[in-house]
């Protein structure tokens, strides 16, 4: 990828820039952050090791159109942009705008809006034939406890993220305490610190085993999809604690993709990633949640060590107008691959961390993407912000992928100090 022109990433995403080190030159990105993201994420001490970043330009974006005025002023007024990246879940919707302001490649600013909303997602999906959970808005604990019977319920948050806030409801519950705890989530650094707008959605829990796919899209059409098998935390929170790709088969898993196609289309999605979240109940699959930006927790890894697509490398092909798939790699592939991840019993301040070097080099490992540091803070079990380490393995087939990730994960040795 030989362009010269900058790429403008919305948002700082950690995980995009360091594939992006390896696949564009130095001073080939310029960051659009929040500054108080900026601030409380430290991102000036992570700029250093990241090469391919140009600069950071502070404007708002997280439910704000201030951005726009920011990029075409200090930004667009010195140089053309080659893409515009959606990096965060918060910065879909602006990134599709930005697009559409420069005539680049996007998602499309409508399709954008129903990808932050999830009140809006399941009821396109029904309107479509897709099968979602029973649902309605809420917006307060009396509408918690009209929607919920004898059956387990879901709580959570409309249009925030990282399973943020997601709570399971079961019958006998106080709607009060399942209401609080959805709306009150500490996200920490994450959010600009402003007055932001927040909507709920309560739904029938539906058991079944979890299944993600991420899509790549041009110009409406899925041009590449992967299936991963999700594992989750059991109890309250439904917090993500594994992922294997490929997916192994079972019913249902085949027509996923179809169905993203499906999804994209009624949307009316243009170009970009997408990242659905499926559980297959009584073999049929049911519709939960998508997110129009990169997949988390390293799955992009896991479909590179298989398929030797990139999807970061990709996207950023796609976006620019390019082919998408060009750099895709045709060795090196593994069977299966899968990543793992640590948790606290309770909340805490980190204060050691030791087996980190002996997880990097147990047998399958291919690497510990993370591990936290002492004086780190696990604010809360019922998110992805909660995790006390992630392993990254290969293997022959899906059972020896995530024991491999086990076995490296039980290496290592966090110790706490529980909050007061």
């Amino acid at each position: 990828m030989n362009d010269p022109r900058p790429v403008l990433m919305m948002g700082w995403n950690q995980h995009w820039l360091t594939a992006l080190d390896d696949l564009l030159p130095a001073a080939s990105v310029v960051v659009v952050e929040e500054p108080d993201v900026y601030e409380g994420k430290r991102i000036a001490a992570r700029w250093s090791g990241h090469p391919v970043v140009k600069d950071v330009v502070f404007a708002e974006y997280q439910q704000s159109d201030q951005f726009l005025d920011v990029v075409a002023r200090q930004v667009v007024a010195r140089e053309s942009v080659r893409c515009v990246l959606p990096a965060l879940e918060y910065s879909v919707e602006a990134a599709a705008k930005a697009a559409e302001m420069l005539g680049l490649p996007g998602a499309g600013v409508a399709a954008a809006q129903v990808f932050r909303d999830k009140i809006a997602q399941v009821t396109i999906c029904q309107d479509v034939g897709i099968a979602v959970p029973r649902f309605a808005e809420v917006a307060d604990v009396a509408d918690v406890a009209a929607f919920m019977g004898v059956r387990p319920i879901v709580v959570k948050p409309a249009n925030r993220q990282a399973s943020l806030g997601v709570v399971i409801v079961y019958p006998g519950d106080d709607p009060e305490l399942a209401w609080n705890e959805c709306t009150n989530a500490d996200e920490g650094p994450q959010l600009a610190q402003r007055e932001l707008r927040w909507r709920y959605l309560a739904e029938e829990f539906v058991s079944g085993p979890e299944y993600s796919v991420e899509a790549l899209v041009t110009d409406g059409k899925v041009v590449f999809s992967n299936v991963t098998r999700k594992r989750v935390k059991t109890g309250r929170y439904p917090v993500e604690a594994g992922h294997v790709v490929p997916a192994p088969p079972g019913p249902g898993v085949a027509g996923l993709p179809a169905l993203m196609q499906k999804l994209a289309s009624a949307v009316g999605f243009g170009t970009g990633l997408l990242h659905g979240e499926w559980i297959i109940r009584n073999e049929t699959p049911v519709f939960v949640e998508c997110a129009a930006r990169p997949a988390g927790d390293w799955i992009f890894d896991l479909i590179d060590l298989v398929t030797g697509v990139n999807l970061y490398d990709a996207s950023v092909r796609a976006l620019s107008g390019e082919d998408p798939l060009a750099g895709r790699r045709t060795s090196g592939r593994a069977p299966v691959a899968a990543v793992m991840f640590g948790f606290p019993d309770e909340p805490g301040t980190v204060t050691s961390v030791s087996g980190v070097e002996a997880a990097s080099t147990a047998p399958g490992v291919v690497r510990v993407p993370h591990a936290p540091a002492p004086g780190d803070e696990i604010r809360s079990l019922g998110s992805s912000w909660g995790r006390l380490g992630a392993v990254i393995a290969t293997g022959q087939d899906w059972g020896g992928a995530e024991a491999a990730a086990a076995g490296g994960l039980d290496q290592i040795l966090v110790t706490m100090r529980p909050y007061q």
